[in-house]
C-alpha cells in the first residue's frame, strides 16, 4: 500500500489516513496548549492507531512534521532579518 511503512500492513482503506491530518490540524487551532504540543502528538497517536500504525511511529511522525515546520519558519525568519538589515543599511548609505 502506498504510504505504508514497509514493515507494517494497514488493514484499513487509504481514505482514513488523509482524513486524519485535517482533523489534527483543526485540533491545533484550539487554545488548549502552547503551539499545539501534546495535542498534536496525541492526535497522531490516536488517529493513526485507527489505521494500524504503531504509537511510536505515529509519535515520531508528529515530531518530525513539527521539526520541519519549525525549521522552515526559522529559515524564513533568518531571511527576513537579513533582508531587513540590508534595507536598513542601504537607507543609511543614501
Amino acid at each position: 500500500m502506498v504510504g505504508s511503512p514497509p514493515h507494517q500492513e494497514c488493514p484499513h482503506s487509504r481514505v482514513r489516513r488523509p482524513s486524519a491530518i485535517p482533523l489534527i490540524s483543526f485540533l491545533l487551532v484550539l487554545p488548549i496548549s502552547l503551539s499545539g504540543l501534546g495535542v498534536r502528538e496525541g492526535g497522531y497517536v490516536y488517529l493513526f492507531a485507527q489505521a494500524g500504525v504503531s504509537a511510536p511511529l505515529a509519535l515520531a511522525m508528529s515530531l518530525l512534521f513539527y521539526a520541519l515546520n519549525v525549521a522552515t519558519g526559522l529559515i524564513g525568519g533568518v531571511l527576513y532579518v537579513f533582508e531587513g538589515a540590508r534595507g536598513y543599511l542601504k537607507k543609511e548609505k543614501e
